[in-house]
Parts: C-alpha cells; structure tokens; sequence
C-alpha cells in the first residue's frame, strides 16, 4: 500500500505542473496536443506512483533490495522516456515533435527531482526503523 501523503503530495504536484503548464500554453499560444501533454503527465504520475509503491514495500520488507529496485526504477523510466520520445518524434511533424520533446524532458527532470526527495526519505526513515 501507498502511503497516503506521497499520493497527495503527487497529485498535487501533477495538478499544479499541469496548471502551470496551462497557463503558459495559454500565454506563449504554443501549438500543443493537449492528448501528448495529459498523456505525459498520466504516464509519469502512474509510473512515479508505481515505483514508489514498489520501493516502499521493498524498505519495509528488506532494506537490502531497496538499490536494486531504485536503479531498476530509473532505468525503466529512462527507456520509457526514451521510446516514447522516439515513436512521438517520428509520428508528430517538426515543431510539434519539437516541442513534445522539450516538454517531456522538462517533465522527466521535475518529476525525477520530485520522485528523488521522496526516495531519499523513504531510504531515511526505512533506515531509522530497522535500527
């Protein structure tokens, strides 16, 4: 099980970025598939939430395994990320693939930073429980 506030706190956080995202859409008239972005968004918080999910069980179960699948985590991202930026790039004419492109990388990044702060906790707290 997940805890609760991770779900919140991402949720949140997916909320906002979208919000944001938006707005700027919005402001700067960028010529944006809203289908790509929400599905960019849906993808990270599912994934982030499914590794999270994994790597906590991992902690609370055996605190040896936690590398494993935290390294596992960021390479199954990586490839998710670079497959899915490869297939849009080829289906998607130039400046849309452009854009597509940067804002999924700029979401890979925020996401990554987020997912990270969470982990190193996790890994804090799994720590101070098994002494």
């Amino acid at each position: 099980m997940i805890p609760k506030k991770f779900f919140i706190h991402l949720l949140s956080f997916t909320l906002v970025l979208f919000a944001i995202h938006f707005a700027l859409n919005h402001y700067f008239q960028w010529s944006a598939k809203i289908g790509l972005v929400i599905t960019g968004f849906f993808l990270f918080f599912f994934i982030s939430l499914l590794s999270y999910r994994s790597l906590y069980k991992a902690v609370a179960e055996r605190p040896a395994v936690f590398v494993n699948r935290f390294m596992a985590s960021l390479v199954i991202k990586l490839f998710l990320f670079i497959l899915l930026v490869i297939i849009t790039g080829k289906a998607l004419v130039k400046p849309e693939s452009t854009y597509f492109i940067l804002f999924f990388m700029g979401l890979y990044v925020i996401y990554m930073i987020f997912y990270s702060s969470y982990i190193m906790r996790l890994k804090d707290n799994g720590a101070k429980t098994s002494e």
